[in-house]
């Protein structure tokens, strides 16, 4: 049984047919559903950080955002624009979302803050995002 199933990856994969190929046409829609949702979630994260900084005296300028499957990069984006935090990193696996997040970036750092976009799977990523943190 175990053969016949490594047979057929095999062969799948001479034949350029993988199973498990990335539907792009779902990825754009998924982009699309979700498009610059990320704004108000930020704006959520926002209310809920100047809390705290209220409450404990924190100063935002110290922290870097860090955001899983980021999408269009319009959390991010939101974040840094409007509170002093400078740096932020934005891990996610989808090439149009990531690219999306990359535009973001080049606008961003014109008003001086700074994102790094990472694509993949965030464990996969994790000691790279560590390592930038540091």
């Amino acid at each position: 049984m175990e053969n016949q199933i490594v047979a057929n990856k095999v062969e799948d994969l001479i034949a350029h047919n993988s199973r498990t190929a990335t539907n792009v046409s779902f990825d754009h829609e998924y982009q699309s559903i979700f498009s610059q949702e990320g704004e108000r979630k930020g704006m959520d994260v926002i209310n809920s950080l100047l809390s705290e900084c209220i409450n404990h005296g924190f100063d935002l300028s110290q922290f870097a955002y860090f955001c899983i499957g980021g999408a269009d990069g319009s959390e991010v984006e939101t974040i840094l624009k409007r509170t002093t935090i400078v740096h932020a990193i934005t891990v996610d696996t989808s090439d149009e979302g990531a690219a999306s997040s990359r535009e973001k970036s080049e606008y961003l750092r014109t008003i001086g803050k700074e994102l790094l976009v990472l694509q993949g799977d965030v464990n996969s990523r994790l000691d790279d995002v560590l390592i930038h943190l540091n």
